[in-house]
């Protein structure tokens, strides 16, 4: 193969550029994917809550008992129990819903008790004790399950 006088290819130091700025680039779009991700665990975890406060609706309704559903901080999980059994009896529902390790639930609030203790009850007539989770993800995502009195639930996540 033959060279054209006078002409020269790149300098070291111009391709170390193009590597580095490749370099940067890519690590750059890495942490906006990661931020990405973060923010759909989150907004997919209230939307399973929201799911598991609609069975426990429909379980209300379908037993013709009031439901619990609870959220336990020490295991992040929610769990949701049969609160209609007579007292000393065994309930007939239990439930659990772990979170993942990377969503807790930084507030639950449900009629006059606010904490990390709050208590949604789900009666056997539709209706709910009004109130709200508050999901938080790692990165600051927040997500707020959010529950109306006659049984309509929706999610509003921020970003």
């Amino acid at each position: 193969m033959s060279t054209v006088p006078g002409s020269r290819g790149f300098s070291f130091v111009e391709l170390l550029l193009v590597l580095f700025l490749i370099g940067v680039l890519a690590s750059s779009s890495q942490l906006v994917l990661r931020q990405f991700r973060d923010h759909r665990i989150v907004a997919k975890t209230a939307k399973e809550v929201r799911a598991f406060i609609d069975l426990g609706g429909k379980m209300a309704l379908a037993l013709n008992r009031d439901i619990e559903v609870r959220y336990e901080s020490g295991a992040n999980q929610l769990i949701m129990r049969d609160i209609g059994a007579a007292s000393g009896s065994t309930p007939r529902l239990r439930r659990v819903e772990p979170l993942p390790s990377r969503v807790t639930v930084i507030r639950a609030q449900f009629g006059n008790v606010t904490g990390n203790f709050g208590v949604l009850r789900l009666r056997r007539n539709g209706s709910a004790t009004p109130g709200r989770f508050v999901l938080l993800g790692e990165n600051g995502d927040r997500c707020d399950v959010i529950q109306a009195l006659r049984g309509m639930r929706r999610v509003e996540c921020n970003s």
